[in-house]
């Protein structure tokens, strides 16, 4: 099944300039959405935003349910601290809020959960409530990014691996791998290669997953991660901003860092040229009541515009497809 043969049922235009594509009810249900369509037209366009279908929040639950296996419940989230962290929604596990839901800053563009050896292939939003004014959903392609960058930092990584550490206080470490047992935070770890120690004077436990910046999709190699995303989080800890705007913070320091493999801090000039390259080529989501997105996190990274401090609320569901899709190398 071929996207253009689905374009003749679905009504479809670009979300926005050159990426993904918005599917129109044009009079349709959910439940005429088959997997194969979803299959066809992901591969295509990576990004998928449904509009127009008559629909609640049950309605869209039972939509991805449809069309996806092994949801995650966020645990092993590299936010999981203060005000930041997601909230279940409606007595569902893994029917959540979006990481920071009543802040109104910004979030950089990041592939989801790329600190753990098996990052979510599907991602699914729904606008429960669409933000009044900004708060757009940010969208990049991965391959897009990484052919933009300047040669020298493409050579920087494809030659050096990164690392993400954490330093979770007594806590956070709880929190962030949802429970109180060790042992099963070490097994947590294991499983996700992560490689985990504890300091029983001060309680903390310390995590490192060391990984390329860069993927291969279907032959093309993409800049996809956390790195930009936990970069400025760090600045945000040394700048003071954190203390002052996320109440509840148990550390001064950022509770998880990015590094380059050998430890040291990532040379500013590839941090500047990938804030700038993806800068240039962000495109956004405008939402409207009811929106269902679907994107594909093996291929295409998002992140969030700063919004006004009004009511919004934007669900978010992580999880394997129930269809075919190739993965992310």
């Amino acid at each position: 099944m071929h996207a253009d043969t689905l374009e003749q049922d679905f009504s479809s235009a670009p979300i926005d300039t050159g990426i993904g594509a918005i599917i129109e009810a044009r009079g349709r249900a959910l439940n005429d959405i088959t997997p194969e369509h979803v299959s066809a037209l992901l591969q295509h366009y990576g990004v998928l935003l449904f509009r127009g279908f008559t629909h609640d929040t049950d309605g869209f639950v039972a939509f991805s349910d449809q069309l996806t296996d092994d949801f995650s419940n966020y645990r092993g989230g590299g936010l999981r601290f203060a005000m930041l962290d997601r909230e279940k929604v409606g007595g569902h596990n893994t029917v959540l809020t979006t990481t920071g839901h009543k802040a109104n800053f910004g979030i950089p563009l990041h592939g989801e959960m790329y600190y753990m050896k098996e990052p979510p292939q599907l991602l699914w939003f729904y606008a429960d409530v669409p933000p009044l004014e900004g708060g757009q959903t940010t969208l990049c392609d991965g391959a897009a990014l990484y052919q933009a960058l300047k040669p020298e930092t493409q050579a920087w990584f494809r030659d050096h691996q990164i690392k993400y550490v954490r330093n979770l206080v007594e806590g956070d470490w709880q929190a962030t791998f949802m429970t109180d047992n060790l042992d099963e935070a070490r097994a947590f770890c294991a499983s996700n290669d992560l490689t985990m120690t504890y300091d029983p004077e001060t309680g903390t436990v310390s995590a490192e997953f060391t990984c390329s910046a860069l993927r291969t999709y279907e032959q093309e190699t993409l800049f996809i991660n956390n790195a930009l995303f936990i970069y400025m989080g760090e600045m945000a800890f040394r700048s003071g901003w954190a203390a002052k705007n996320l109440p509840g913070l148990r550390s001064a320091e950022c509770p998880i860092v990015v590094r380059a493999g050998d430890g040291s801090e990532l040379p500013k000039s590839v941090i500047e040229d990938v804030q700038q390259t993806s800068a240039k080529l962000t495109r956004k989501i405008y939402w409207q009541q009811g929106d269902i997105v679907l994107i594909n996190n093996h291929r295409v990274l998002h992140g969030r515009a700063e919004t006004d401090s009004g009511e919004r609320s934007i669900l978010v569901r992580l999880g394997g497809p129930a269809f075919a899709l190739p993965r992310a190398a």
